[in-house]
């Protein structure tokens, strides 16, 4: 196997994943969404729900592939055969959610 490409340094690393998690969608909805929603209202739930599930799940992602070095399949494969599918839909749901925003 050929030796994967790395990071030249830590904040090229984190300007990447900042830009992977925010895009101008998330600039643009995000308000029309909150004021839709109840504003107040709509924000306690979604900070908790950010908090709880959408930063540890982001962080274990990013972690796994780092210690890995495999792809998003890849690493869901190494750490068991029948976990594969984690992967694959996850690959899916980042796959449905680009072409919503292109």
């Amino acid at each position: 196997e050929k030796p994967r490409e790395t990071w030249s340094s830590r904040a090229d690393f984190l300007m990447s994943c900042l830009s992977l998690a925010v895009g101008l969608g998330n600039v643009w909805r995000f308000p029309y969404l909150v004021q839709k929603s109840g504003g107040g209202t709509f924000l306690l739930p979604y900070l908790i729900m950010l908090f709880v599930e959408g930063i540890p799940l982001f962080y274990l992602e990013i972690s796994l592939g780092q210690r890995m070095q495999k792809g998003l399949i890849g690493t869901w494969t190494a750490i068991s055969p029948a976990a594969g599918g984690i992967g694959m839909a996850a690959a899916m749901a980042s796959f449905i959610v680009n072409i919503y925003y292109i």
